[in-house]
């Protein structure tokens, strides 16, 4: 080995390409397509280092060694630039996995016919030395066909990268085209010097030119690395993850002009129109139809309650909510926002469902409960109800020291019209009889049915003598009434007795027993009749 100036550009630029490689490895390794740019930057790095190994050699066949060993990072470059490309842009969407894969077949197959040139002479006609200047000297090569075929699937290759990253550009903003231009401005770099090579017009080629361009491309990239950060955060982590949301994404300028939106978005809000179409509107006058909009679009976050989407042609109505993210550069100038609508149509249609479900269930308690209240067939309340509300009636009339009437009324003969008429018409009879109670007293009374023809009512506030006047007008009442029954007339009286807090008892068992006694001197009397519990007994 012989080491000369010639060999420093080089030998600088293998040390700068797998440096930044290795950089690469340990910072940024989980960043995506890192590691397909450090494969990169190795191969560029491998191929300037052997060229200069190849420069320094004194034997002519250790310089074929060692170029036939460059040779490999320009020929495994090609491919892995769509690679990464793939990687930072997702694009093409139909180059998967098993494809990028088979990207690097011609670049083996190439490799192959390389060491084993002598044989056929496919890539290489002949090798012979070129020197540079006295004792330097490099290796000099008469192009077979396989070279051509080489160099034309390197180029298809490129372009196609730089077809992809320039289409991809066109869609960016303008913070992201920043990056896309690095590794476009990075791509032409080596190619461009690789292409004056070709055409033998390339006067860096003795000091092997690719390969110290291919480090200009590299510091290209050092700059976006640290400058631009540019695997921070790749595009495609943007674009797939905003165009696979669920939610509508629109992306705002600092002056409220619409940039850019997901598939979501236009399926949401503009359905039945153009993308081009929206790029460019006014967002304030678009999304005032559905929401007031922060009259400050500097502000960091904004939340708004669900809005309903208007009428579409074809469409139902739908629910969404509104967050705003502010957008803000480094510097923290305002440079736009981020607007997400989230569709929470199902989950408000569901809520609306669960809410009718919840109404339906407490009028269904309501009438359960008032079920559990009430006597099925007279519609009165029952005789558990009664042992609940008389205490507290004679609770609150001890406290504020006013009367109560206790009623126990009975129809006349009820076994004779059940044994006459039959079942049927003694139901009948209860229901008719229900409904004369329910309505005939005031609406702080009770009318509660005891078991069989047996009834009781209780009068808050009423006394003795104004208990017995008003039953006995609802006696007559009940006495004047014929009842139609399958074509004939049933005829009922009442006989009715009365007990009064505080004169006859006070407690429950008391007043009722006595109320009860009262009625059934009302039936030894003669039936049809109105009794009261007093010593003095009150007869109508």
């Amino acid at each position: 080995m012989e080491f000369s100036v010639y060999t420093l550009p080089s030998l600088i630029s293998a040390i700068l390409l797998i440096g930044l490689a290795g950089y690469t490895l340990y910072f940024k390794m989980n960043a995506r397509g890192a590691k397909i740019f450090s494969a990169l930057m190795l191969c560029g790095g491998l191929w300037a280092l052997n060229y200069s190994l190849s420069l320094s050699s004194v034997e002519f066949a250790t310089k074929v060694f060692w170029m036939n060993l460059a040779q490999i990072g320009p020929d495994f470059s090609s491919p892995l630039w769509i690679v990464m490309v793939k990687a930072y842009t997702g694009q093409p969407t139909w180059l998967n996995r098993k494809q990028c894969c088979a990207l690097f077949i011609l670049p083996v197959i190439t490799t192959i016919l390389m060491w084993t040139n002598d044989f056929h002479h496919l890539l290489r006609r002949a090798v012979f030395p070129v020197e540079i200047a006295e004792g330097v000297n490099y290796v000099g090569i008469s192009r077979g066909p396989w070279f051509w075929v080489e160099v034309a699937y390197a180029y298809l290759l490129f372009a196609s990268a730089l077809f992809i990253l320039v289409r991809f550009a066109r869609r960016q903003q303008e913070a992201k085209n920043a990056k896309v231009n690095t590794l476009i401005l990075s791509l032409l770099i080596p190619l461009f010097s690789n292409f004056l090579d070709i055409i033998s017009l390339n006067p860096l080629k003795p000091y092997g030119a690719t390969s110290i361009f291919f480090s200009l491309s590299g510091l290209v990239l050092v700059w976006g690395l640290f400058r631009q950060r540019l695997f921070d955060l790749a595009p495609i982590a943007s674009e797939k993850v905003v165009e696979s949301m669920v939610d509508g994404v629109v992306v705002i300028d600092e002056e409220g002009f619409i940039v850019d939106f997901n598939q979501s978005a236009q399926a949401l809000i503009w359905p039945d129109e153009i993308r081009e179409h929206i790029l460019g509107r006014n967002s304030e006058k678009e999304f005032l139809k559905w929401v007031k909009y922060p009259q400050q679009y500097e502000a960091r976050h904004f939340s708004g309650s669900p809005v309903l989407l208007p009428e579409v042609e074809n469409r139902h109505n739908q629910y969404f909510t509104i967050s705003i993210s502010a957008l803000f550069e480094q510097s923290g100038r305002y440079i736009g926002q981020v607007t997400i609508f989230h569709d929470i149509t199902s989950l408000h249609e569901t809520n609306e469902r669960l809410q009718s479900q919840l109404d339906e269930n407490k009028a269904l308690q309501a009438q359960l409960a008032e079920q559990a209240m009430r006597d099925p067939l007279t519609g009165c309340f029952n005789r558990r109800v009664l042992s609940d509300t008389l205490p507290i009636e004679l609770a609150r009339a001890r406290r504020e020291g006013y009367p109560i009437s206790i009623v126990m009324l009975d129809i006349d003969h009820f076994k004779t019209i059940n044994d006459t008429y039959g079942h049927a018409a003694g139901d009948q009879t209860l229901q008719v009889l229900g409904n004369i109670l329910r309505t005939a007293f005031r609406e702080g009374d009770h009318v509660y049915r005891m078991g069989g023809e047996e009834f009781l009512v209780i009068l808050p506030g009423v006394e003795a003598a104004t208990a017995a006047l008003r039953l006995n007008h609802l006696r007559e009442t009940v006495e004047n009434i014929q009842l139609p029954f399958e074509g004939l007339s049933v005829h009922i009286t009442l006989s009715i007795g009365i007990s009064v807090y505080p004169n006859n008892g006070a407690t429950l068992d008391d007043l009722i027993n006595k109320a009860d006694k009262a009625l059934y001197k009302a039936k030894d009397a003669g039936r049809n009749r109105v009794f009261c519990f007093e010593e003095s007994q009150i007869r109508i």
